[in-house]
């Protein structure tokens, strides 16, 4: 799909010509994203979940909105568990346009257009137009997210999201933004990503790298200040909202000790596992249920939500740091798993459904063909400082976030924008890099790409449970 563009960019030069114009060229990927994401709409209303949410974290997250579109403005009164704005902005879209099936799902596809416009610009602004068309158009038709955005998942949202906050992050920089107040709302909209996924919250690394690389030594403190101060406001909502509920100012969603301990507790696979000493844990009433029940009998006494997840916190560290070399085998894994090129399934599956459904069985773009660029690209981006740097560093710190727990296809989503932008990057530059490199520069080159094609090949035995999937259709 790379190539199809790039050949009909470089093809006859009066299309070739309109369609560098950015408005254009913008509208017409949009156009494209538009169309692609009607059709795959359409084709998945056909299965059952479309209407009646079977995924274990998508009923919870469809009872969580249904609360707050009946007036539940605080959705309970217990720490808020999973990624804590999601049920917040599905329960608006209930309240104003209904709780059926296609509402969420529109506005999901608004964020998918948002995704792809944002990284449109961002490559534009990094490179060239026609880089920026290949960006779009990889997005516009990456077969995972296209399915994501049909499910109630908060994924597909903070993949939009992250785009925008790496799109505000490189727009400053290539201005030379010295306002602080600017950064500011930079930092604002990267924090925002945390809400919806508090692993986000390590976006923290480019953000302030990029403040600080923007024009250096002219109001470098007050720039890293102000985007710091706007991170933190973006990830306020959710201890306002644990304090009016509960009382207590949970800063995040009362859930990631036991992310830590499935993701690095005995018998982790790098990827979504439950644990052999809690087989019920398959589901997230029954793993949040099981885990308290656990803590509880271990400790001997009656423990709130918030202990209970810094029980298991503490239980992980404990572990880690007696199997330390275990651990960093095991990291190396989750890191080998994150840029496979490879679909990693855990509640929702991809690859069975594209068997089952002929518009995801188009040729779309999926990991096998962007993360090899991508890879690549992450790695020739750290090079020299510079916004082309911090496109790397958005990348590796989603990877680190990642690591610090599991890796599954929709939590790699939110790099999204960063791994079609670093995958265009080596397109571009990696020609001219080879040119001006000498015999032991092209030997360096080569030899990361090979490590890059070994790091990116497929795994075995990640794709989640087919047969699961069969049972879930016909129940």
């Amino acid at each position: 799909m790379f190539c199809i563009v790039i050949v009909i960019l470089s093809g006859r030069s009066g299309l070739r010509s309109l369609l560098l114009l950015p408005e254009v060229q913008l509208l017409a990927i949009l156009v494209l994203a538009l169309a692609t994401r009607i059709a795959v709409l359409l084709s998945l209303a056909r299965f059952p979940w479309f209407s009646y949410p079977l995924a274990a974290d998508a009923s919870v997250y469809d009872s969580m909105a249904r609360a707050f579109a009946r007036g539940d403005y605080l959705i309970g009164t217990e720490p808020l568990r999973m990624s804590p704005a999601y049920p917040f902005l599905a329960g608006a879209v209930y309240r104003l346009l209904g709780d059926g099936p296609w509402a969420i799902r529109c506005v999901q596809a608004v964020f998918g257009l948002i995704l792809v416009a944002a990284t449109w610009d961002t490559a534009r602004r990094l490179l060239n137009p026609t880089a920026a068309a290949v960006a779009g158009v990889a997005v516009a038709l990456f077969g995972p997210l296209l399915f994501h955005e049909a499910q109630i998942l908060a994924d597909a949202p903070a993949a939009a999201l992250a785009a925008v906050a790496l799109w505000a992050t490189i727009r400053a920089m290539v201005r030379g933004e010295e306002r602080p107040s600017r950064w500011t709302l930079v930092g604002l909209v990267t924090g925002v990503v945390g809400l919806f996924r508090p692993n986000a919250v390590l976006l923290v690394v480019p953000l302030l790298v990029g403040s600080l690389w923007t024009r250096p030594g002219r109001n470098r403190g007050w720039r890293v200040g102000a985007a710091l101060i706007g991170f933190l406001l973006g990830l306020s909502p959710t201890p306002v909202r644990n304090v009016l509920a509960t009382g207590h100012p949970t800063l995040f969603a009362a859930h990631g000790g036991i992310n830590l301990y499935v993701g690095n507790g005995p018998g982790a696979t790098g990827s979504f596992n439950v644990p052999a000493e809690m087989p019920q844990a398959n589901a997230p009433r029954s793993q949040f249920a099981v885990f308290h029940e656990v803590a509880e009998r271990d400790l001997g006494r009656p423990l709130s939500e918030e202990a209970a997840d810094r029980y298991w916190t503490d239980r992980t560290l404990a572990y880690v740091s007696e199997h330390p070399m275990q651990w960093i085998r095991l990291a190396m894994v989750k890191v080998r798993l994150f840029w496979t090129s490879s679909s990693i399934s855990d509640m929702v599956h991809y690859q069975f459904t594209r068997t089952l459904d002929p518009v995801l069985r188009l040729p779309l773009i999926q990991w096998s063909v962007l993360m090899p660029f991508a890879l690549v690209g992450t790695l020739l981006a750290l090079r020299r400082p510079g916004p082309g740097a911090v496109v790397g560093l958005f990348n590796l710190a989603w990877c680190a976030s990642l690591v610090i727990v599991f890796v599954v296809d929709r939590y790699r989503l939110p790099a999204l924008s960063g791994l079609a932008i670093a995958a265009v990057l080596v397109v571009w530059e990696f020609p001219e890099t080879w040119a001006v490199a000498s015999r032991a520069g092209k030997t360096g080159l080569l030899v990361l790409v090979a490590v890059c094609l070994w790091m990116v090949r497929p795994v075995v035995g990640r794709d989640g449970d087919q047969g699961m999937e069969w049972w879930r259709l016909g129940t």
